[in-house]
């Protein structure tokens, strides 16, 4: 009977041990001091296909279904021809959050809030439930983040790697327009939430942006870059359009927030993962000039980077080959060297610089948005494998596994949760 007694006994003392050391409904890597390398919480709730667009959609936000683009398998066939259509598909965001029972109501949580752009070389078939995004942002969530992983409009066309096509310097302009609605429009939604009654609530003092691959290039843009920087890395020779007029403003109005409503103060630091930047030719390495001058510094904000050493997309190491060569205009390449297709035409087709032996572009790394953070003393880590090309390794069971930043661990899943691990850590004690 005593036996009974005390195994009752260690056992009520073991679960009130237990819920003490539990986290509470607040606890987030803000609050609570637990091994930020454990997640809080075990359940996850996903809201899907949220949209961020006006309705109706103004008729000048068109996507294009480029015929040329990668098509796989029959769920991303392939046009019948070229399309240019109101793809409100393209302005979705899914929102991944923890479930638990004080979220909601007075005194209910706010929790930080990370929005991520997807990888896939602006490419049809990439997407926001793709690659790593549903491990990200599934593992950000259980670690007390509302994740949300955003859609935007792509567009790829030629996938030479000698040159870089006018269809590509346009989706990078197209995603950037909405990377920037999107954060606005997710800001403003949670102004405006009783009206939206979102069953989730997010800190807008702990905003935070994140990009993989191409899905960082809007990213890094909306973060780091004033309007003027993101034209200026868009580059038009003399007597074609520029892609303002073709394309419109960098903040475009197509998104349920405008352009008043402020974002960049409210991001307070940024995860790329194999990514860059373009800047201009004209940037100078030691001097940091693309950067100085007109308060560019001051949008400046933390940055953790993760990168592979031999990576042939974003070339890691600052040198000739990080130089972007427009297609030329000639018999082989001018139809990837002007572009007249779901663009405004009034100022005629938009174009690049014609010469394809000379660089138009410095496609920056992780390696050189790291040495402008420590230049401008922002807070910043760089992690490098030396064996990683461009993303993750394939998993398979006889490969082996090297894109592990030393870590150790062999499948692409674990390296995401380590990634994000290291985020959560660099992202409590980040300060703009």
């Amino acid at each position: 009977m005593k036996r009974i007694f005390l195994s009752i006994l260690i056992l009520l003392i073991s679960l009130n041990m237990a819920v003490a050391q539990a986290p509470t409904a607040c606890d987030t890597p803000f609050t609570c001091s637990i091994n930020l390398k454990l997640t809080l919480f075990t359940d996850v709730t996903v809201i899907y296909n949220v949209p961020y667009f006006k309705n109706p959609l103004p008729t000048t936000c068109t996507d294009v279904k480029y015929l040329e683009d990668e098509y796989q398998g029959s769920s991303c066939p392939a046009p019948s021809a070229t399309l240019c259509e109101n793809d409100t598909t393209a302005l979705h965001y899914d929102v991944y959050y923890p479930t638990y029972h004080n979220f909601l109501g007075e005194g209910g949580c706010a929790l930080p809030v990370v929005i991520f752009f997807h990888a896939g070389a602006f490419k049809e078939c990439s997407g926001k439930d793709k690659d790593i995004s549903v491990t990200l942002c599934m593992e950000f969530a259980k670690r007390g983040f509302v994740a949300i992983s955003v859609e935007y409009r792509r567009g790829k066309k030629d996938d030479n790697s000698t040159y870089r096509s006018v269809q590509n310097q346009l989706a990078q302009y197209r995603a950037c327009q909405d990377a920037r609605g999107a954060i606005r429009s997710i800001i403003k939604r949670q102004q405006n939430e009783s009206y939206w009654n979102d069953p989730y609530r997010i800190s807008l003092s702990s905003l935070f942006v994140a990009g993989a691959s191409a899905g960082g290039v809007p990213a890094n843009l909306a973060a780091w870059y004033t309007d003027d920087m993101v034209f200026e890395a868009s580059p038009s020779p003399t007597g074609s359009p520029n892609i303002k007029d073709v394309l419109g403003s960098i903040n475009a109005d197509y998104y349920y927030a405008d352009s008043t409503v402020d974002y960049h103060s409210k991001i307070k630091a940024l995860l790329v993962m194999w990514s860059g930047l373009s800047l201009p030719t004209g940037y100078n390495a030691s001097g940091y000039d693309f950067f100085t001058g007109s308060g560019r510094s001051n949008y400046l904000t933390p940055v953790i980077a993760f990168h592979g050493k031999l990576d042939d997309v974003f070339h890691f190491d600052e040198d000739n080959s990080q130089n972007i060569k427009f297609s030329p205009d000639n018999n082989d390449h001018t139809k990837y060297n002007k572009e007249d297709t779901c663009i405004d035409n009034r100022h005629g087709p938009y174009g690049v610089d014609k010469m394809g032996s000379s660089p138009d572009l410095v496609q920056a790394s992780s390696l050189n948005m790291y040495d402008i953070a420590t230049h401008f003393s922002k807070a910043t880590e760089l992690y490098v494998d030396c064996q990683m090309h461009h993303g993750l390794d394939k998993d398979c069971d006889t490969c082996n596994f090297q894109s592990e930043f030393g870590t150790g661990l062999t499948t692409i899943n674990d390296v995401v949760k380590y990634i994000v691990q290291r985020a959560t850590i660099f992202f409590s004690g980040s300060k703009k």
